[in-house]
């Protein structure tokens, strides 16, 4: 199983791995799965309002669409992947979720209890 959080409820866990373009300060640089990062253009076009949910969902998807889905599940099983945003906003960690348990992977957000 592979689960998604954020830095601030799960980036202290040893078992984190960041899929986000920055990180904090205080996280471990070493734990970061740069396969999964989303460009850095594609995210300030978003942020900006240049460009909708809708076309940042077909760009992100086209590149992990890219990616060879076995590895990647392989490399990141037992793993939390952290970025920033908080449930319900969107938030490409999600896409990636979505990516993987389509692909036969199970992968879900970390409940609240965890």
């Amino acid at each position: 199983m592979i689960f998604t959080s954020t830095f601030s409820k799960h980036g202290h866990l040893e078992n984190t791995m960041s899929i986000a373009i920055w990180h904090p300060v205080w996280f471990n640089s070493n734990r970061i799965y740069k396969l999964l990062i989303p460009p850095a253009d594609l995210v300030a076009k978003y942020k900006k309002g240049w460009i909708n949910k809708n076309y940042y969902t077909l760009v992100y998807n086209d590149q992990l669409k890219e990616l060879d889905v076995v590895r990647v599940a392989s490399d990141l099983q037992g793993k939390i992947l952290l970025c920033y945003e908080k449930v319900p906003l969107f938030c490409h960690r999600h896409l990636v979720s979505d990516w993987l348990n389509q692909n036969g992977f199970e992968c879900e957000e970390v409940s609240e209890n965890d």
